[in-house]
């Protein structure tokens, strides 16, 4: 009897072991697809793709607007708003639960806001939700830092 419990945790721990990765893959493709649509989004100016990208009481911190936006927010600002470039570097993401991640990155931005330059090189965290098997975002915050 020993031997057949030892057996069958060991089998259970090599199970555990190869499905971990596996689903750290699946978590980390879905959330680089969805940040890559949400700044597609945003160079479109695609309101509908971030009102569905982000829940709806989800917040964005960027250095260049001047408060937290909503979706509805970040929307009105997209007249005011053109991005050339929004590039992603050194990403990681971190599962926090089975419905809750943490994704930060350096991007390299280039655009302007109400016709000011906003290029610059960023720290930018998320934190994103499982809401009826979508990942979407709550909080995104950016801050203006030194090239990695």
């Amino acid at each position: 009897m020993g031997n057949k419990l030892i057996a069958l945790l060991f089998i259970v721990g090599i199970l555990l072991f190869i499905a971990t990765p596996a689903s750290a893959a699946k978590l980390d493709d879905e959330l680089n697809s969805r940040m890559e649509a949400l700044k597609m989004a945003f160079m479109q100016h695609d309101g509908n793709a971030i009102k569905e990208i982000m829940t709806r009481d989800g917040l964005i911190v960027t250095p260049y607007y001047t408060e937290a936006l909503g979706p509805g927010q970040v929307v009105e600002k997209f007249r005011t708003l053109n991005i050339k470039k929004h590039s992603s570097y050194k990403v990681s993401i971190t599962p926090l639960s089975a419905k809750t991640a943490l994704m930060t990155m350096y991007t390299s931005f280039e655009g302007s806001f109400e016709d000011k330059p906003v290029s610059a090189w960023l720290f930018t965290s998320s934190l994103w939700v499982k809401e009826q098997g979508l990942w979407r975002l709550k909080l995104l915050q950016e801050t203006i830092v030194e090239a990695p």
